[in-house]
């Protein structure tokens, strides 16, 4: 968990402004450098790092127009590979058969940026990308906290309104337990309980005991 004091109408968010990707700590500048690089470099690449850390919006950075697929499907994938230049994979370490999907690669000269968890890498995927860019944390990536929680603010004022309603983060205890993923949720529900009255929680309870007991 990690504690951040923060004031709504704050501006803290460093980040570019053609991509979604913060990058406040040191390891996000390393990796937004490293993605600025490839979008001019012609090069295969894979973004490791566990779930909801930015892998692919930083491989949207690098390829903005490049068709997504799912390495887990390889029947669509093998579909995809007949028909674009350029394709970003998501859990390509979940592809079973690598051997037919690198041999279409080449044949097609596709441009691949890809996805993956960083403990499914072996040594036949290691040699087929030129680089690899890791994306730690959010536990270890502090500074990028803050500026996160404003975007994730303004999606939840965009989406409900209430703008005016001053939501008190301090000493707030953000669930970084799965990265973007987690800390958006903590922050939604931080908004709800903030704005629920009497009649909002009986209704609450109301639906969740119906749902239980009938």
């Amino acid at each position: 968990m990690a504690v951040v004091t923060i004031q709504k109408k704050q501006t803290a968010m460093d980040v570019v402004e053609h991509t979604n990707f913060i990058a406040k700590s040191r390891a996000s500048k390393e990796a937004l450098k490293s993605a600025n690089l490839l979008k001019s470099l012609k090069i295969n690449a894979i973004i490791l790092g566990e779930s909801g850390v930015g892998k692919l919006t930083l491989a949207k950075f690098i390829l903005p127009k490049a068709v997504v697929a799912d390495g887990s499907n390889e029947k669509e994938l093998l579909k995809i590979l007949d028909s674009v230049d350029s394709i970003i994979i998501r859990n390509f370490t979940k592809i079973s058969n690598f051997a037919k999907v690198k041999t279409l690669i080449e044949k097609n000269a596709i441009r691949v940026i890809a996805t993956s968890s960083i403990d499914a890498i072996n040594s036949t995927i290691d040699d087929f990308f030129s680089l690899k860019i890791t994306i730690p944390p959010l536990r270890l990536r502090q500074e990028d906290i803050k500026p996160l929680v404003e975007k994730f603010l303004k999606e939840v004022f965009e989406i409900f309104g209430n703008e005016h309603i001053d939501i008190s983060f301090e000493n707030f205890n953000f669930d970084l337990s799965k990265n973007c993923y987690s800390l958006r949720q903590s922050i939604y529900m931080k908004y709800l309980i903030s704005n629920f009255n009497e009649d909002d929680v009986m209704q609450i309870m109301e639906e969740f005991l119906y749902k239980k007991l009938g």
